[in-house]
């Protein structure tokens, strides 16, 4: 999520990604565990959910597992009901699960997503550290815990994790962008421009990537150059508000003072309507 009048992209979270299928195999031995357990991760999983579900018997965890687009298809966005407390009641029913199946690595990774929305991150570093050392080349773990690292300010071990899920998928778009912002937070202002071009190689339609490289070239002086890729990101979101903010800064330094103005104006005019 952004935060209103940044200037940079946040943290793209896990929901909203692009993910190959994961790879997992469950030894016939903990299968039965796993049977036991499932119950709890469903009712941890319907915590976490902002849809209403009517029942917990489908089989989440094997689905998600097979289908890393099965959370965007079903609309699961994982924002609680208008209760903090589901995050507490998620994080017991995946303990529960862990209890009875300490290898239920996709128990592992949605606690660390609970635990994390909670800002409990060192716990949800410990969530995805589990699922690595359970299935090394578990893509979500390195990503998930690059985040992380990354809101512990830990960003030296977070570009880490991030360089970790670009070798797993070359075509993760998603890690290259946040390499990018972590990158950045280290004065990397070259490192995180070619990691925003990445993304946007693999993603041409990736508004975000195109917001904050445009935001690294105006801090470095290129203000038509940014004012370039903000135009490239309101035209694939016309209602991307930290773009408009963005270009009209850029306008700005070029002395654009009416353009400026109409941008902020734009701006203010999504974020209203955001909140409404």
């Amino acid at each position: 999520m952004e935060k209103s009048g940044s200037n940079i992209t946040s943290l793209v979270p896990y929901q909203t990604a692009s993910l190959a299928k994961v790879q997992t195999s469950i030894q016939v031995a903990d299968k039965i565990l796993f049977e036991r357990a499932e119950y709890y991760f469903n009712r941890g999983f319907v915590s976490l959910n902002s849809l209403v579900l009517d029942h917990i018997s489908e089989n989440f965890s094997q689905k998600i597992l097979e289908d890393r687009h099965y959370l965007w298809k079903s609309n699961f966005d994982f924002k609680v009901r208008n209760n903090p407390d589901d995050y507490h009641e998620a994080i017991h029913f995946f303990s529960k699960a862990l209890a009875g199946c300490e290898t239920y690595i996709i128990a592992y990774e949605f606690r660390g997503h609970a635990n994390s929305e909670i800002k409990k991150y060192v716990d949800a570093a410990e969530d995805y550290t589990r699922t690595i050392e359970l299935a090394p080349d578990y893509l979500i773990g390195y990503y998930c815990r690059g985040n992380v690292k990354y809101y512990l300010r830990a960003y030296l071990d977070a570009i880490e994790d991030y360089t970790k899920a670009t070798e797993i998928d070359p075509e993760f778009a998603l890690a290259f962008n946040n390499r990018g912002i972590a990158k950045n937070e280290l004065k990397d202002m070259k490192g995180a421009v070619n990691d925003f071009t990445k993304a946007i190689e693999i993603d041409p339609d990736y508004a975000f990537a195109f917001n904050n490289r445009g935001y690294i070239k105006s801090t470095t002086g290129k203000h038509r150059e940014a004012i370039e890729d903000y135009n490239k990101a309101i035209e694939i979101d016309p209602e991307y508000a930290n773009a408009f903010y963005n270009r009209g800064d850029a306008k700005r330094e070029i002395a654009d003072f009416e353009g400026a103005a109409s941008d902020y104006l734009n701006y203010q005019k999504l974020i209203a309507k955001n909140e409404n």
